[in-house]
């Protein structure tokens, strides 16, 4: 059946998949405040298998096209048409998406919706800034992210060219590329309120407040409560249990 059930089996498995997410993670009302978060916000803390996802509706294609050729074209044509389709198409299915990052922006987003600032930290109705120090590896994703309102605050993104700059965040993603200096950026920032973010190994171990990881080919995060205490962060209860791990009770000394 050309361009239903039986031809798009695992588009239709994929969009079951996201609704029963939504349908269990968002009367919960997760997050500091209201609560109310969009299906695309609940599935990224679902931590879905975005590559996967990608893989599957790309050979989706494949399929469909394969099936409208033999039907519609002569056998020869119908022969060169998948041919080069399936070529073309196979190898974009197969190359890395660029969705990690993009995820990583999205939790980042979300991030802020879950966590509260002291008031004379972030007073109602200031912008939130949101920057990022060193080789900037969102390639735009974080940038999209600007002008958004949570939790009454305006996200402003912003670009660091050094280290001074960033006590006046309110989240700071560090950079790969800022490895070597690390133990100084987390110096810098301590106890003023900031919450720093980052994908390098062992970084929350390091003193950092939140390290993305990648396990599974998914996207989870680990947290460092005893940080997050130290700088008069609050992360909400159902945060901390979406965490993959949830390291230091205590605050640490800066």
């Amino acid at each position: 059946m050309v361009g239903g059930l039986f031809v798009f089996p695992g588009l239709l498995k994929w969009r079951i998949s996201v609704r029963q997410v939504h349908k269990f993670v968002a009367p919960r009302g997760l997050g500091v405040g209201s609560g109310k978060h969009s299906a695309y916000d609940v599935t990224v803390f679902a931590s879905c298998n975005i590559d996967g996802v990608f893989v599957a509706l790309r050979l989706e294609l494949i399929n469909f096209i394969g099936i409208v050729s033999l039907r519609l074209l002569p056998p020869w044509a119908s022969s060169v048409l998948y041919g080069w389709v399936g070529v073309v198409l196979s190898a974009w299915a197969y190359a890395s998406p660029p969705a990690e990052y993009q995820l990583k922006a999205a939790y980042m987003l979300n991030f802020a919706r879950f966590i509260e600032w002291p008031v004379q930290r972030l007073p109602p109705g200031a912008p939130l800034r949101v920057c990022v120090l060193g080789q900037d590896p969102f390639h735009g994703a974080l940038v999209a992210l600007e002008g958004r309102v949570v939790q009454g605050h305006e996200v402003q993104v912003r670009q660091l060219d050094g280290l001074e700059p960033a006590s006046d965040c309110h989240m700071l993603f560090v950079a790969e590329s800022e490895q070597r200096r690390v133990a100084a950026v987390l110096h810098q920032v301590a106890n003023k309120g900031v919450l720093t973010i980052s994908d390098m190994d062992g970084f929350v171990l390091q003193g950092g407040s939140i390290g993305f990881v990648l396990e599974d080919n998914r996207v989870r995060f680990n947290i460092h409560q005893g940080v997050l205490l130290r700088d008069n962060l609050r992360a909400s209860a159902q945060l901390l249990k979406l965490g993959r791990q949830v390291v230091g009770g205590r605050s640490p000394e800066p």
